[in-house]
């Protein structure tokens, strides 16, 4: 919990600031691991308990989705591009690179946005 407070309070100090500058930011991950706490028993579905008796912390990364937001003030002209098949994080770099006013280079992800 203290990290993604961490993220919440971080982000309230940039985003004044990103919105100041007429910038831009891009708030992502590349693994999921604040969404799943502790450890599961897949068979019975209850929490995994130490020896001790403590729920059991999840340490490794979950599969789960994992949110993108850009945020870009005061620019009525960028979209996202709705029509890729399976955005990710490979397209994180062509966005930024985009937001820099670069072109992507070849081999690389279609940007996310339009």
């Amino acid at each position: 919990m203290i990290a993604v407070e961490a993220v919440d309070l971080s982000l309230g100090r940039i985003i004044p600031v990103i919105e100041k500058l007429d910038g831009a930011v891009i708030v992502t991950a590349d693994h999921g691991n604040a969404d799943a706490m502790f450890e599961l028993d897949r068979k019975s579905g209850d929490f995994k308990r130490n020896a001790a008796g403590h729920l059991k912390n999840k340490t490794s990364h979950t599969l789960n989705e994992v949110p993108c937001y850009v945020y870009v003030p005061g620019n009525g002209t960028l979209a996202l591009d709705d029509s890729l098949q399976s955005p990710g994080i490979a397209n994180v770099a062509a966005t930024t690179l985009q937001l820099l006013g670069f072109e992507r280079p070849e081999g690389y992800e279609p940007s996310l946005l339009k």
